[in-house]
Protein backbone atom coordinates (compact mmCIF):
# COMPACT_ATOMS: atom_id res chain seq x y z
CA UNK A 1 0.00 0.00 0.00
CA UNK A 2 3.11 2.19 0.94
CA UNK A 3 4.34 1.90 -2.61
CA UNK A 4 1.50 2.27 -4.50
CA UNK A 5 0.39 5.80 -2.26
CA UNK A 6 3.94 6.68 -3.54
CA UNK A 7 3.81 5.86 -7.12
CA UNK A 8 0.63 7.41 -7.18
CA UNK A 9 2.23 10.65 -6.19
CA UNK A 10 5.01 10.66 -8.11
CA UNK A 11 3.28 9.40 -11.40
CA UNK A 12 3.28 12.96 -12.80
CA UNK A 13 7.20 12.48 -12.32
CA UNK A 14 9.25 10.45 -15.25
CA UNK A 15 10.60 7.29 -13.87
CA UNK A 16 14.46 8.72 -14.90
CA UNK A 17 13.21 11.64 -12.78
CA UNK A 18 12.58 9.86 -9.71
CA UNK A 19 15.79 7.27 -10.08
CA UNK A 20 17.92 10.62 -10.48
CA UNK A 21 16.63 11.80 -7.27
CA UNK A 22 16.34 8.66 -5.63
CA UNK A 23 19.92 8.33 -6.28
CA UNK A 24 21.08 11.44 -5.23
CA UNK A 25 19.23 11.14 -1.99
CA UNK A 26 21.21 7.92 -1.34
CA UNK A 27 24.70 9.00 -2.01
CA UNK A 28 23.69 12.32 0.20
CA UNK A 29 22.53 9.94 3.13
CA UNK A 30 25.32 7.58 2.29
CA UNK A 31 28.71 9.04 2.08
CA UNK A 32 30.39 5.81 1.78
CA UNK A 33 28.55 5.00 -1.41
CA UNK A 34 30.82 6.57 -3.89
CA UNK A 35 28.71 5.97 -7.50
CA UNK A 36 28.72 8.91 -9.53
CA UNK A 37 28.17 8.19 -12.86
CA UNK A 38 25.01 9.09 -14.26
CA UNK A 39 25.47 11.66 -11.51
CA UNK A 40 26.12 15.91 -12.47
CA UNK A 41 29.34 15.11 -10.76
CA UNK A 42 30.61 12.41 -13.64
CA UNK A 43 32.22 15.31 -15.80
CA UNK A 44 34.23 16.66 -13.38
CA UNK A 45 34.95 13.44 -12.34
CA UNK A 46 36.19 12.28 -15.51
CA UNK A 47 37.87 15.14 -17.36
CA UNK A 48 41.78 15.23 -17.84
CA UNK A 49 41.89 18.78 -16.27
CA UNK A 50 39.77 22.79 -16.19
CA UNK A 51 40.92 23.60 -19.53
CA UNK A 52 39.23 20.90 -20.78
CA UNK A 53 35.98 22.27 -19.15
CA UNK A 54 36.74 25.94 -19.86
CA UNK A 55 37.05 25.27 -23.77
CA UNK A 56 34.14 23.23 -23.57
CA UNK A 57 32.07 26.41 -22.13
CA UNK A 58 33.67 28.58 -24.22
CA UNK A 59 32.45 26.62 -26.87
CA UNK A 60 28.91 26.31 -25.33
CA UNK A 61 28.94 30.16 -25.44
CA UNK A 62 30.10 30.21 -29.18
CA UNK A 63 27.13 28.19 -29.96
CA UNK A 64 24.72 30.02 -28.06
CA UNK A 65 25.58 32.99 -30.13
CA UNK A 66 25.00 31.37 -33.02
CA UNK A 67 21.68 30.47 -32.18
CA UNK A 68 20.81 33.85 -30.88
CA UNK A 69 21.68 35.60 -34.01
CA UNK A 70 19.84 33.13 -36.06
CA UNK A 71 16.81 32.74 -34.11
CA UNK A 72 17.61 29.08 -33.24
CA UNK A 73 16.17 26.95 -30.00
CA UNK A 74 18.14 23.91 -29.26
CA UNK A 75 16.10 21.61 -30.45
CA UNK A 76 16.50 23.68 -33.93
CA UNK A 77 20.09 23.47 -33.56
CA UNK A 78 19.61 19.58 -32.82
CA UNK A 79 17.81 18.79 -36.04
CA UNK A 80 20.42 20.78 -38.04
CA UNK A 81 23.39 18.71 -36.75
CA UNK A 82 21.40 15.25 -36.66
CA UNK A 83 22.67 14.03 -40.30
CA UNK A 84 21.16 10.49 -39.55
CA UNK A 85 17.91 12.27 -38.48
CA UNK A 86 17.79 9.31 -35.58
CA UNK A 87 16.93 11.94 -32.90
CA UNK A 88 20.27 11.67 -30.86
CA UNK A 89 23.44 13.36 -31.99
CA UNK A 90 26.69 11.56 -32.24
CA UNK A 91 29.86 13.72 -30.90
CA UNK A 92 31.09 13.27 -34.17
CA UNK A 93 27.42 15.14 -35.98
CA UNK A 94 28.32 17.81 -33.72
CA UNK A 95 31.87 18.41 -34.77
CA UNK A 96 31.36 17.88 -37.85
CA UNK A 97 28.25 20.65 -37.64
CA UNK A 98 30.14 23.10 -36.12
CA UNK A 99 33.52 22.61 -38.27
CA UNK A 100 31.62 23.47 -40.92
CA UNK A 101 32.68 26.38 -43.61
CA UNK A 102 29.67 28.59 -42.24
CA UNK A 103 30.11 27.59 -38.64
CA UNK A 104 33.79 28.46 -38.14
CA UNK A 105 32.79 32.07 -39.31
CA UNK A 106 31.22 32.60 -36.30
CA UNK A 107 32.54 34.77 -33.56
CA UNK A 108 34.67 32.83 -31.09
CA UNK A 109 33.95 29.33 -32.55
CA UNK A 110 37.12 27.05 -32.48
CA UNK A 111 39.17 26.02 -35.18
CA UNK A 112 38.30 22.44 -36.67
CA UNK A 113 41.72 21.33 -34.95
CA UNK A 114 40.38 22.37 -31.47
CA UNK A 115 37.09 21.10 -31.78
CA UNK A 116 38.30 17.32 -32.95
CA UNK A 117 40.23 17.75 -29.46
CA UNK A 118 37.19 18.99 -27.79
CA UNK A 119 35.21 15.22 -28.48
CA UNK A 120 36.41 13.72 -25.37
CA UNK A 121 35.27 16.81 -22.92
CA UNK A 122 32.11 18.02 -24.82
CA UNK A 123 30.76 13.87 -24.67
CA UNK A 124 31.63 13.54 -21.19
CA UNK A 125 29.95 17.62 -19.79
CA UNK A 126 26.91 16.52 -22.43
CA UNK A 127 26.08 13.14 -22.57
CA UNK A 128 24.27 13.14 -19.06
CA UNK A 129 23.43 9.24 -19.67
CA UNK A 130 26.79 8.15 -20.37
CA UNK A 131 25.72 6.02 -23.77
CA UNK A 132 27.92 7.82 -26.08
CA UNK A 133 24.84 9.61 -27.95
CA UNK A 134 23.65 13.06 -26.88
CA UNK A 135 19.41 12.95 -26.68
CA UNK A 136 18.28 16.51 -28.08
CA UNK A 137 17.24 17.07 -24.56
CA UNK A 138 20.73 16.21 -22.84
CA UNK A 139 21.87 18.67 -25.96
CA UNK A 140 19.03 21.51 -25.18
CA UNK A 141 20.54 20.92 -20.89
CA UNK A 142 23.94 21.14 -21.94
CA UNK A 143 23.20 24.63 -23.63
CA UNK A 144 20.77 25.94 -21.49
CA UNK A 145 22.63 24.84 -17.57
CA UNK A 146 24.74 27.58 -16.01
Amino acid sequence: AEGSSLLSTLASVAPTKRQQFFTSTIMSKRRDQNKWAGTTLAPYMQLNSYNDLMNVRQLKQSILHVMEKRGLNPTDLSRLIDADKNLSLSIDEIVAYLSTGEMQQAEGMPSRKKLAALKGPLLLVADKLMDGRISYEEFEEFLLSE
